[in-house]
């Protein structure tokens, strides 16, 4: 304290009372910040520590610069540079402000915050009271007594802390936050400026909380767009939606013109030499030292400090090191003309790359190189030399031109963070400079100095494509930087011009960065989650990622690329690392065009090349070699060439497969083997196939498959093959298995020979596999939808074979369970927004869907499963199948909405009292589903029509209480029109629907005959097809059973049912006796038209002479015979027909139901 004058207090901070004072000796005002240590905890005083410690490493215009700071063993003090008032009391006095003067301000918290998040520190109380207004009119933030500082792996924080006011959704609700929380609390900041209160207000912090987590944002009319644009984009209550870095930056309301550009940079320049003039100024007595001279001389001592790790660690933490560096490169104008400056700068280059490349960051908030300050003095410093050498016929600079790009691409590296990306800022200003260079040519004599130089332009562009294909969703802009700036078209036209095998080698393995980036995290498989709106971003930059790869398809293209990556191939590669870029480039290449073959094919040092690598030493070269072949083969097959172009020893395919079966890091060989025999198969010669079918006919290939599907998480085995895909596996570990399973099946079931063969091998293994992986099926399982939709076309194809040891297993473990789960729409969504290239996409939903309904249709079909069917019925109505197949046809297309139809009137008719389907199906809403989809619809197959009426007709059949219910879906017009359809099957069907709805009551007696139904029923009485006579009879017969309301309609079919008495079709014969018993059970009406036509004569002939082979026909017209008896002139007909001495003869038949009908009719003739 003996270097301050305390003048008076002006405020209280967040932890203690805050004076106005001088620096003694001279004119400075401060602020002097006092916190007494009493009553506080360690933790607290931790906090105030940290806060000092962040503020020491921060120099930045809009964020106050502490000068000096002490503890004793009482009370903290910290003195910082004095600013006017609290941005508080302008709300307080000028309750709104202006949008002009709004955007003023919110610039400039938006560059503070930016400065912020940039050094990974959060401020977490961004409140008006820490928001100080100099009287130019300068903010500055301040209070970072609740600040952290961020890494890559504690990104987000628990706890709420700071003002509720201001506060984020996730921090009100103590959820995980990140510095996203910072920007909410700008937002609402920016609002309460402009509007005169926050978004939302209330005294009651629960009502708070309760508003800032639910409540929408109310905007004012008079808000601009641009304004209205960037407070939505900031009080989003979902954080990773929020407008965010770099974007933020560019947005309208905030982005600067070039005049404010121009002056922020002048500020910015004055505040940083001021500050450093302070700090020298303001420090402590005893801290003070003799000023360090810029002579040569201090270079030197910082060149023998850069020699080894230990001096390292220190520059890379040294301020000073720092300020000397940035002072040398501003202070330098033309190189060319100063020979001891160039060699100056070249030194302290020198310094700066051997800090970079030895020393570990100990500090974040001391480390020099996460210096804003540093990255933008090297990239302006190299503007200047590239624009002085391009100015010259001379150019002599590229020595220090590569020096400084090469420490661009360094602090790129060493300042990369997981949770915020790249510098956008650094980002941004360095692309148009790589640009520049790779037109860089120089007429000196020094050409290596150029080649250097070249060297190190395209190895920065490498460690920006690096890092940003480890989080590409959230490095976005830098791939559309890149597009945009032509870059990739000179780093190609470099490749083209053939300068330097070395040179040409890092250029491949930059473009392998950019096609293939291989160290990113990847999202996993979706099974058994709920959807991410993360996977929803990468559907939407997919196109950006995709469009790179499309765009260097096409710059190759423009020379002959196959033969200088072939060559660069062919050079000495330590490591194998240029190898493994030039097979990433040309696999993805494969994979962008399917025109690529046309290139890869003809050129025959490339396929003499890549079948020669399938004997290379590194499983990564191999693997990758096998997944070109696949890529080759594939589009062999969809242009309908011939698959022997691509002269494969399948033979040695299958060793290596066997070879690298075991566990370890070769198992990749024998997993990629595995896809490629699987296109073989598919595709190849007749030759190639047999071999591959003979080989697994052994159970030992077979057992093999077991070892390479085992659990474990593969993902970065994958990554090095098949890249991250951006963040999306294109496929997973276990496809190519499964692939060749479901394609070696199809193939033993397309020629038949071997199928039974191959089953009986397959029985010890297979089983057990197909329901691990079944059961593995979870976030971190192995396989991509598109194997899933493999597998499952396996498992429905080995049924359908009658391949009964898979369903006993199935059912043993509950896989159809798991089927069944595999249809639920949380599941589904998931599959729907994973992306289309790698599987996924609304397709995927409709093949898994209609493959599930598949193999659960399929044990109904064959009675080799007719044990087993109690038990899946069971399963079925515990996992309400019925209810999640309803739920499930929106995903179906047209053709396959029969395979849903098919399965629901399977289980409806197997309802019992076991087995509620049909109390499912209704109390689902099943019968929508007819009209919904229009399933009587004449234009859908015959299968969905069918399989729909019986479902209905069973419905009908099963009871009276669904009637209401089929009278709701009004599907009369339908039945009128497919009663009459070309198909005898569907006729048939509506025929017994009418029968059903007319079983149990009168109900739909007008409905039918207003329909006209009733008459079509009857003409199908005449059909040629047995079965609609059939059906028609039971229709008839039971339109008469109720009452007599439908006798008069009925009359034309008394003819015809006689007729039908002579009916070869026994059950036809039983039908119709049956309906003539009907037509004369409620009246007399129809009596003399029954006489008239012999149908009383007919009658007693089928109970004379049937010729059964069941007592059915004889039991039937026994029974309507009695109902004719109750009339007086039908028993004086039967009477002379001799009905009693025959009736006599049966009183001791030996069936029952014959015996008693008898006995009813003589007790209804009476006695003579």
């Amino acid at each position: 304290m003996d270097n301050y004058h305390v003048l008076h207090p002006i405020g209280e901070g967040s932890f203690g009372k805050v004076f106005k004072g001088r620096r003694k000796y001279s004119g400075q005002i401060v602020a002097l910040k006092f916190i007494t240590k009493r009553g506080k905890s360690e933790k607290d005083l931790n906090n105030l520590r940290q806060e000092i410690d962040i503020l020491r490493g921060l120099h930045h215009e809009n964020i106050i610069l502490l000068l000096d700071s002490f503890e004793t063993p009482h009370e903290f003090c910290v003195v910082t540079e004095f600013a006017q008032g609290e941005l508080f009391e302008i709300l307080e006095d000028d309750h709104n402000l202006p949008e002009s003067e709004v955007r003023k301000i919110a610039q400039q918290l938006v560059q503070s915050l930016h400065y912020l998040h940039s050094h990974r520190i959060i401020h977490r109380d961004m409140k008006p009271q820490n928001i100080l207004i100099s009287a130019n009119g300068t903010v500055k933030l301040c209070d970072f007594g609740f600040a952290r500082a961020m890494s890559s792996s504690t990104i987000v924080l628990t706890s709420i802390k700071g003002t509720p006011l201001y506060m984020a959704p996730e921090l009100v609700q103590e959820m995980p936050y990140n510095h996203t929380a910072d920007l909410w609390s700008l937002g609402v900041i920016i609002y309460e400026l402009y509007v005169g209160q926050p978004p939302f207000y209330t005294t009651s912090i629960y009502t708070l909380i309760n508003l800032i987590v639910k409540d929408p944002v109310k905007f004012p009319e008079n808000m601009s767009p641009d304004f209205k644009s960037f407070l939505k984009g900031l009080l989003n209550k979902a954080p990773q939606e929020r407008l965010a870095w770099p974007e933020l930056l560019d947005h309208p309301f905030v982005k600067e013109t070039e005049e404010e550009m121009a002056k922020r940079q002048l500020r910015t320049d004055k505040y940083l030499k001021w500050a450093g003039i302070e700090n020298q100024i303001v420090e402590p007595v005893k801290k003070a030292s003799a000023p360090v001279s810029d002579a040569p001389d201090i270079w030197t001592k910082y060149e023998v400090m850069a020699s080894d790790e230990a001096g390292c660690n220190k520059l890379r933490h040294d301020p000073n090191f720092l300020e000397k560096f940035v002072s040398l490169l501003n202070s330098t104008s033309d190189l060319r003309t100063a020979k001891d400056k160039k060699v100056q700068v070249l030194l302290c280059l020198k310094i700066l790359l051997q800090v970079m490349a030895k020393s570990k960051s100990e500090d974040p908030n001391q480390d020099i190189l996460k210096s804003p300050g540093l990255a933008t003095s090297i990239v302006g410093f190299t503007k200047r030399c590239i624009k002085q050498d391009q100015g010259s016929t001379s150019p002599i600079l590229a020595d220090i031109i590569g020096d400084c790009i090469k420490a661009v691409g360094l602090m790129l590296k060493s300042t990369f963070n997981k949770s915020l990306g790249i510098d956008s800022t650094l980002v941004k200003s360095v692309i148009p400079v790589l640009t520049t260079l790779f037109l860089y040519q120089s007429n000196s004599n020094s050409s290596s100095e150029v080649l250097s130089l070249q060297v190190n332009t395209v190895k920065t562009l490498g460690i920006i494509l690096a890092q940003s294909g480890i989080i590409p969703l959230r490095c976005q802009y830098v791939y559309k930087e890149l597009m945009d700036s032509g870059v990739y078209k000179e780093l190609i036209s470099l490749l083209k011009s053939q300068q330097n095998l070395s040179l040409n080698r890092i250029i491949t393995q930059t473009l392998s960065f950019a096609v293939h980036p291989v160290n990113g995290e990847v999202f996993l498989f979706p099974w058994k989650r709920n959807r991410s709106e993360v996977i929803s971003e990468f559907n939407e930059a997919f196109s950006l990622f995709d469009g790179v790869r499309q765009f260097i398809w096409n710059a190759l293209n423009e020379f002959d690329w196959l033969s200088s990556m072939v060559e660069i191939y062919q050079t000495e590669d330590e490591g194998n690392v240029t190898k493994i870029s030039v097979l990433r480039v040309i696999l993805q290449m494969v994979r962008v065009s399917r025109d690529a073959v046309d290139i890869l094919l003809p050129y025959k040092p490339f396929t003499t090349l890549i079948l020669s690598q399938l004997r290379h030493e590194d499983p990564v070269i191999v693997a990758m070699s096998l997944q070109i072949l696949t890529h080759m083969l594939k589009q062999l097959a969809a242009s309908r060439r011939k698959p022997n172009e691509l002269d494969i020893d399948v033979g040695y395919v299958i060793e290596m497969y066997e070879n690298n079966s075991q566990a370890g890091d070769k198992q990749i060989i024998a997993m990629e083997s595995l896809c490629l025999l699987a296109e073989l198969l598919q595709s190849g010669t007749t030759r190639n196939i047999d071999a591959i079918l003979m080989k697994f006919s052994s159970g030992s290939a077979i057992k093999a498959l077991a070892q390479i599907i085992n659990p474990g998480n593969r993902q970065d085995e994958m990554k090095r093959v098949e890249g991250s895909g951006y963040g999306c596996l294109f496929m997973g570990y276990v496809d190519g298995p499964v692939l060749l399973l479901q394609r070696l099946l199809g193939k033993f079931m397309s020629l038949g020979a071997g199928l039974s063969e191959f089953l009986s091998t397959s029985s010890d293994s297979i089983p057990d596999l197909v329901v691990s992986i079944i059961n593995s099926l979870n976030p971190r399982c192995e396989i991509s939808p598109k194997g899933v939709i493999s597998l499952l076309t396996y498992i429905h194809d080995a049924i359908y074979c009658d391949f009964r040891v898979l369903l006993q297993k199935m059912l043993q473990e509950g896989i159809l369970r798991s089927l069944a789960a595999l249809l639920k729409e949380n599941q589904l969504l998931s599959i729907q927004e994973w992306p289309l290239i790698c599987g996924g996409g609304q397709s995927a939903v409709g093949l898994i869907v209609a493959q599930v309904l598949r193999i659960f249709n399929l044990p109904y079909t064959s009675q080799v499963y007719n044990r087993e069917l109690d038990q899946i019925n069971k399963e079925f109505s515990n996992c309400e199948v019925v209810t999640i197949t309803l739920s499930i046809m929106k995903y179906l297309s047209k053709e396959h909405l029969s395979i849903a139809v098919s399965l629901l009137a399977r289980l409806v008719l197997n309802t019992d009292s076991s087995k509620p389907f049909a109390q499912q199906f209704i109390q689902a809403g099943g019968m929508t589903i007819i009209n919904k989809y229009s399933l009587l619809s004449q234009d859908n197959s015959i299968h969905t029509i069918i399989d729909t009426l019986s479902l209905v007709s069973q419905l009908a059949r099963l009871q009276k209480e669904n009637y209401e219910l089929i009278h709701q879906i009004n599907i009369y017009a339908d039945l009128r029109r497919l009663i009459e359809h070309r198909d005898s099957g569907i006729r048939s069907k509506v025929c017994n629907l009418i029968g059903n709805i007319c079983r149990h009551s009168s109900y739909f007696y007008d409905l039918i005959l207003e329909n006209g139904l009733v008459t079509a029923a009857i003409n199908c009485c005449r059909d040629p097809d047995r079965n609609t006579r059939k059906f028609a009879c039971f229709a008839v017969g039971n339109a008469g059973f109720h009452n007599a309301k439908l006798y008069e309609d009925l009359r034309p079919c008394v003819k015809l049912l006689v007729d039908l008495l002579n009916d070869s079709e026994e059950k036809t014969r039983a039908n119709a006796a049956g309906a003539l018993g009907n037509f004369v059970r409620n009246s007399e009406l129809l009596c003399q038209d029954l006489i008239r036509h012999g149908a009383l004569r007919q009658l007693l002939e089928v109970v004379k002479n049937d010729p059964g082979p069941s007592q059915s026909p004889r039991q039937v017209a026994l029974f309507s015979i009695g109902n004719l008896c109750v009339y007086h002139q039908c028993k004086e007909e039967f009477e002379a027909l001799g009905l009693r001495q025959v009736v006599e003869q049966l009183l001791h038949h030996r069936d029952s139901q014959v015996l008693k009908y008898a006995t009813r009719i003589l007790q209804k003739l009476g006695n003579n």
